[in-house]
């Protein structure tokens, strides 16, 4: 999985960069195929917002979270693109499933 990482009106970090990369590891665990990951960091009204933007072959999946801490906002953002991978691998499976018990 290749990862991004991308700041807006915020300062890059050495330790910013290694929890992003760590975090986004749970992400690519639960996908066989290549992904992207794109991340956007940002501060806008005295908010950290952090933005992840993963993207493969015929799979788009977007998450947003804005708090008071850059590192909470992360947390957010993995837990719901976890939840988005999930949801869809479960269509695939419940899918592939069906069509080979026809």
């Amino acid at each position: 999985m290749k990862v991004t990482i991308s700041y807006k009106n915020i300062e890059s970090t050495e330790a910013l960069e290694a929890v992003t990369r760590r975090k986004s590891d749970k992400v690519t665990k639960l996908m066989d195929q290549a992904m992207n990951l794109h991340w956007t960091f940002s501060v806008e009204h005295g908010e950290h917002v952090a933005h992840g933007h993963l993207s493969g072959p015929q799979m788009d999946f977007f998450a947003e979270a804005t708090t008071g801490s850059i590192y909470e906002s992360i947390d957010e953002v993995v837990a719901r693109l976890v939840r988005q991978v999930r949801k869809r691998k479960e269509t695939w499976k419940d899918y592939k499933h069906i069509k080979r018990a026809s």
